[in-house]
């Protein structure tokens, strides 16, 4: 599986980009969905887990 970064900027371009896509279909609208969950919830890195660890 592959795996990228982007920055809070590219994240908020994209999303602007998405926002103004015209969606025509439950395919379409189910995969809006998981590109907005995807970009909504970042993996941790395993030092930022420890971090968040009491």
């Amino acid at each position: 599986m592959a795996k990228y970064e982007f920055s809070d900027t590219q994240i908020s371009n994209l999303v602007a980009f998405l926002d103004r896509s015209e969606i025509k279909g439950f395919r379409e609208i189910q995969a809006m969905n998981e590109i907005m969950h995807i970009l909504n919830n970042p993996l941790l890195d395993e030092a930022d887990e420890t971090k968040e660890k009491p």
